[in-house]
C-alpha cells in the first residue's frame, strides 16, 4: 500500500459506525431518557459504533505518522482536522439546547468556554453534548502519537500500548488504583481499538504479520475482560469488518450512500446527539408521533452535518492541506 494512497473503504466504515451511533441515540438512549419507556434491548449495540472509529483511528494516524517527518506538521493537521469543527458543533449544541430547553441537558457559559479546549474532562467539567467524551480519547492518542513521532520511536507505539492494556487489566481486577486522569491518559477502556488499527496497518502493509495477528488476539482477551465476551463478539465483527474492508473484499462499502455518511461523519457526530433529541423532543411534546419525530429529527441533522461539511470541514480541510504543503517545501 502506497502511503499517499486513499482507502475509500474506509469512508464506509465511518458511515456504518456513525449510523450506528445515531440508531443507538435516536431509537434506545433518547427512550432511555426522556420516554420512560423499555428500548428493544438490540439497538443499544449501537453505541459500540465510537469503538469501530477509535479502530480507525489508530489505522489512520499510525499511517500519517508514518508518512510524516515532522511532529509539527502532523499536530497541524490534527488541529484543523478537529478543533474548527468542533467549534462549530459545540456552538451550534450550546445554542439549540438553550433555545429548545431540553431537560438536563442546559449547561452554563463557563462550561461552554471551558469545553473548547477539549480536554476538559479532565479537570471534571461537563460536556456541552455527552458524545463530546469520545473526542478527549481521541486527543490522547494524538498526544502519544505526536510524543513517539518526535522521539522518532513510531514503531514502539503498540509496543506502549500494550503497555497500557496490561495496566488497565491490573486496574480492572482491582489490583492496582490510579486517580481517573492517569486511567484516561492511558486510554484504559480503549487502548486496545487503537492497537487494534495499528495492527491492521501493520499486517496491510505486511509487516511481522504473525506477530500483529497475535496482539490482536490479546486486544480481544483484553475487551472481553473489560467489556464483555458477548461485546468480544461484536468487537470480533468489527475486526472482520475492517480486515475485509482495508483489503477491499467489501464492495458496498464504497457504495454512495456509506460513502457519504462517512465523508460527513465528523460533522454528524458533533450535531446528531442534543439536537436530535431537542427536535424530538419538541414535537413530541406537540403530539408528533415518535418516529416521525425521529425521522424529522434525522433529516434535521444530517441537513445540518451536510452544510457544516461544506461551509467549514471542507474549507478548514483545504486550508490545512496548503499549510502542510508549505511545511512540507
Amino acid at each position: 500500500m502506497n502511503k499517499r494512497n486513499r482507502i475509500i473503504s474506509l469512508d464506509g466504515i465511518r458511515g456504518i459506525a456513525v449510523i450506528l451511533v445515531l440508531v443507538f441515540h435516536y431509537l434506545y438512549r433518547y427512550n432511555e431518557l426522556f420516554a420512560e419507556s423499555i428500548p428493544f434491548e438490540p439497538l443499544k449495540l449501537g453505541k459500540y459504533g465510537v469503538q469501530l472509529f477509535f479502530i480507525i483511528s489508530g489505522f489512520v494516524i499510525y499511517w500519517s505518522i508514518n508518512s510524516l517527518q515532522s511532529p509539527k506538521v502532523f499536530l497541524i493537521s490534527r488541529f484543523y482536522r478537529l478543533f474548527p469543527t468542533y467549534w462549530v458543533g459545540v456552538l451550534l449544541t450550546f445554542t439549540v439546547v438553550r433555545l429548545f430547553q431540553l431537560p438536563g441537558r442546559e449547561v452554563d457559559l463557563q462550561t461552554l468556554l471551558l469545553n473548547f479546549p477539549m480536554i476538559h474532562q479532565y479537570f471534571g467539567v461537563k460536556n456541552v453534548d455527552g458524545v463530546y467524551w469520545t473526542l478527549t480519547v481521541e486527543l490522547t492518542f494524538y498526544f502519544w502519537a505526536t510524543i513517539f513521532l518526535a522521539l522518532k520511536k513510531t514503531n514502539v507505539l503498540p509496543y506502549f500500548l500494550l503497555c497500557c492494556l496490561a495496566v488497565g487489566q491490573l486496574l480492572e481486577n482491582g489490583l492496582i488504583n490510579t486517580p481517573v486522569w492517569v486511567n484516561r491518559l492511558i486510554l484504559f477502556e480503549h487502548a486496545s481499538f487503537f492497537l487494534a488499527g495499528i495492527c491492521f496497518f501493520k499486517i496491510k502493509n505486511a509487516v511481522k504479520v504473525k506477530r500483529y495477528w497475535f496482539i490482536l488476539l490479546l486486544c480481544i482477551a483484553d475487551a472481553t475482560v473489560i467489556f464483555s465476551l458477548q461485546h468480544s463478539v461484536l468487537f470480533m465483527g468489527f475486526y472482520t469488518l475492517f480486515y475485509l474492508g482495508i483489503n477491499e473484499k467489501l464492495s458496498f462499502l464504497e457504495s454512495k450512500v456509506f460513502i457519504l455518511f462517512g465523508s460527513i461523519s465528523y460533522s454528524l457526530y458533533l450535531v446528531h446527539q442534543n439536537i436530535g433529541y431537542s427536535v424530538i423532543y419538541t414535537l413530541v411534546n406537540y403530539n408528533f408521533n415518535y418516529h416521525l419525530a425521529v425521522i424529522i429529527a434525522t433529516g434535521f441533522c444530517f441537513t445540518l452535518s451536510i452544510l457544516v461539511f461544506k461551509f467549514v470541514e471542507t474549507p478548514v480541510f483545504k486550508f490545512a492541506k496548503r499549510r502542510k504543503e508549505k511545511l512540507r517545501a
